[in-house]
């Protein structure tokens, strides 16, 4: 009888290796000659030395009969079905947000671990898991004070509810397809799956969150192709793939490199340690930090020896650097002017109210928390509470309390159309960044 089509095999338990198997391999079958063994099974080399040498804990039930010509003894299974161990993950990560795949997978192990996530417990790609994680994950919940019975009801549900959430592959795949093209990242590394298995119609659909992902990146993707600069391409490849430490992107300092060449007269070897067209080809995309530590402050050292260079010759990291520099005294001298008297004169003109208190009462106007005002404003939290405690005879006369403080929306959008009121918050952003958090005055709205 022919198996249905895409029937998942029955996958029968590994046979685990102990120490009486190990030494039945090495002085009954396998002799000394780990070589002649491997050509015998038609196993690969490596795995029958890894077996004598005690570094594989475990075998196949294929490989045990092919190594040791019998079948597999019965043994204790020490792995149980992982399907509602990673229900109440999914559950647990949905009732607690901030809390990651990777935390959990610490918690199982202890913080002294140094084992590498292994997030294919999580996906299922491991359908089996230790039971002592499912004792964990069950343990987590009594301690909420959540039983049993009641864990495994709302587990359920909230599974059934993502599967109604679900987004058809057939919707992913244009996009997958697109970032593929253009920024040659494997659709794999997105949906941290085999691509294959969606190919082959194993895997129908994605999950709203993978959805929105692929979104996200499409759009990033987009930008950085606009923007013509391979360093903004390859910046983005590397927040999908993951940095790689102790090393820095060849498109970090390409600028720089072309720099010192053309203005310096310096030797690019000298700096990579290897000629450019490797680079060039994008057949190294990455150098050493600490080489292109070495790059930038051989820039910034040329610059400062070579005032007269003009500023478009620069790299633009050094000119953003530079041009930050500037802002930022300008910011400092714009704060220094608004704090003097007459400054503080045109400060309380801008924040003045162009109405009567009892307007700003109205409700037809809408309120905003004052905790969420500086954001409406474009300003930092600590930013627009300096500025509430500096001017608290004005927000006191138009706040209205109900349990909590609030501004009409009515001042907040006059504030924000009024001329000039941009040079009070670049006053306020600075003033907090220079205060010290345990010394700045808070709203006197209390």
């Amino acid at each position: 009888m022919n198996s249905r089509p895409n029937q998942k095999p029955v996958l029968l338990p590994r046979v685990k290796l102990t120490e009486h198997l190990v030494n039945h391999l090495t002085e009954d079958i396998m002799g000394s000659s780990v070589g002649a063994l491997a050509k015998r099974t038609g196993l690969a080399y490596l795995l029958i030395y890894n077996i004598a040498h005690r570094r594989v804990k475990s075998l196949s039930a294929r490989n045990y009969r092919i190594i040791f010509g019998e079948t597999p003894p019965r043994q204790e299974q020490k792995k149980m079905d992982g399907t509602h161990f990673r229900e109440m993950v999914e559950l647990w990560l949905f009732l607690n947000a901030g809390v990651t795949k990777s935390d959990l997978f610490r918690e199982f192990y202890g913080r002294g671990h140094t084992k590498r996530v292994d997030y294919r417990i999580f996906t299922g790609q491991t359908q089996s898991v230790d039971p002592g994680f499912v004792k964990h994950m069950q343990n987590k919940f009594t301690a909420c004070g959540i039983d049993q019975d009641t864990v495994q009801q709302w587990a359920s549900e909230h599974a059934k509810s993502e599967q109604q959430d679900l987004i058809a592959y057939e919707r992913v795949r244009p996009l997958l397809l697109y970032l593929d093209d253009t920024l040659g990242v494997h659709p794999t590394a997105i949906l941290n799956q085999w691509f294959q298995r969606y190919e082959s119609g194993e895997l129908k659909s994605v999950s709203p969150k993978v959805y929105d992902k692929v979104l996200k990146l499409k759009k990033k993707a987009e930008k950085a192709l606009a923007s013509g600069f391979r360093l903004e391409i390859e910046t983005l490849k590397e927040e999908i793939y993951g940095r790689k430490a102790g090393y820095t992107l060849y498109a970090q300092v390409e600028e720089e490199l072309k720099f010192l060449r053309q203005y310096a007269s310096r030797s690019l070897k000298k700096y990579l340690g290897r000629s450019t067209s490797m680079y060039t080809r994008g057949e190294c995309k990455r150098l050493p930090s600490w080489r292109a530590r070495k790059i930038m402050a051989d820039c910034l050292a040329f610059i400062r020896q070579e005032p007269r260079l003009p500023l478009t010759a620069l790299p633009r990291s050094i000119r953003k650097h530079l041009s930050d520099s500037l802002v930022a005294v300008l910011k400092a001298h714009t704060a220094t002017l608004l704090s003097r008297e007459d400054g503080i004169r045109l400060e309380k003109q801008i924040l003045k109210p162009a109405h009567a208190s009892d307007e700003y009462q109205k409700k037809i106007y809408g309120f905003t928390r004052f905790d969420m005002a500086g954001q409406a404003l474009g300003m930092k939290k600590a930013a627009f509470d300096l500025m509430v405690a500096k001017n608290c005879e004005i927000f006191r006369k138009i706040g209205t309390y109900s349990r909590r403080w609030y501004l009409s929306d009515l001042y907040l959008r006059e504030l924000s159309q009024k001329q000039y009121f941009d040079l009070i918050t670049t006053k306020y952003e600075w003033l907090a960044k220079r205060l010290d958090p345990a010394k700045q005055m808070n709203s006197c709205l209390n």
